[in-house]
């Protein structure tokens, strides 16, 4: 068997097979494979096999970070298997292969077969959703002062508005995002991630109704001025894949961050994954300041010759 791209009439199977065998790294979404398809010059390949799901990332640029990801369901996938399936789907890597893949093999059978490597930039943060929507105790109060300088400047006055993404509002969210890039100066030489994620970006808003996507849109002023956008991942968990505020306006960000719990997550999913900081200082750093009830840690495993 060969693994083939990934194509927009396969979401029904890959939500099915997914839906039953939950990961827990973000990667995983359904959604998010079919935004970052065609990113960054990786190609998502699928094919299914004995009911067993596989999912390949093909660079074509970067051929050396193509990897597999760990098939699902990943009992099945013991390490001289999974070793034998990279080689022959011709994958020198089996990437994104979370912490809780070594309860069902041992480590040391693990490193029987690969090069067993973690991924600190692809470690997930996990919250719990009340924390978010809530933000309690002194380890919020910087969050919350935030957000009252935000209410007290625009929301009191009632210069903003939150409204669902919905057809009416794709086209002004994606003008927000063009502006949000040129802030950031997106496109520059230097800001390659930041290029790419914009990509993934609009793959999410061009595909919103198909990938069962919901968010919102803070619009200031009647302009869209922030946006956060939510997949599914499991029965427990929703993950917070888009999250994009004007800098310029204090307090935004913060505000935008608990409406999204609110709005998104409670009633819904009891953990929000923020993802990963994808080894940026800065993200990271602001991620950890939401206080993460946990850190779902993300390994490589590079195939040994035996």
């Amino acid at each position: 068997m060969k693994l083939r791209p990934i194509h927009v009439d396969d979401y029904p199977m890959l939500k099915s097979h997914l839906s039953k065998h939950q990961h827990p790294l973000s990667g995983y979404a359904v959604a998010l494979l079919y935004e970052w398809n065609d990113v960054g010059g990786y190609t998502i390949e699928i094919g299914v096999r004995d009911n067993i799901l596989f999912i390949g990332a093909r660079n074509r640029l970067k051929p050396e970070s193509s990897h597999l990801a760990l098939p699902l369901p990943a009992k099945t996938m013991s390490p001289s298997v999974l070793r034998q399936t990279a080689i022959d789907f011709e994958f020198g890597i089996v990437g994104y292969v979370p912490e809780t893949y070594f309860d069902l093999y041992s480590r040391e059978q693990v490193e029987h077969y690969f090069d067993v490597q973690a991924q600190p930039e692809s470690h997930d943060y996990i919250y719990l959703a009340s924390d978010l929507a809530d933000l309690p105790g002194n380890g919020f109060a910087k969050k919350r002062n935030l957000i009252r300088q935000f209410e007290r400047e625009w929301v009191e006055p009632g210069r903003t508005e939150i409204r669902s993404i919905d057809d009416q509002l794709i086209g002004p969210c994606r003008e927000f995002l063009e502006a949000w890039c040129r802030d950031r100066e997106c496109d520059a030489p230097d800001k390659d991630l930041m290029a790419v994620e914009k990509q993934a970006t609009l793959h999410a808003l061009e595909k919103f109704e198909l990938l069962e996507l919901r968010g919102i849109a803070i619009l200031v002023d009647n302009a869209v001025s922030a946006m956060g956008i939510a997949a599914h991942l499991n029965q427990s968990t929703g993950v917070l894949n888009i999250q994009k505020a004007f800098a310029s306006i204090t307090g935004l960000y913060q505000y935008l961050d608990r409406e999204c719990a609110r709005r998104l997550f409670l009633g819904h999913y009891e953990f929000i994954d923020k993802e990963s900081d994808m080894g940026v200082p800065g993200l990271g750093k602001s991620k950890r300041s939401y206080h993460p009830l946990k850190i779902v840690e993300s390994f490589k495993l590079i195939p040994r010759s035996l």
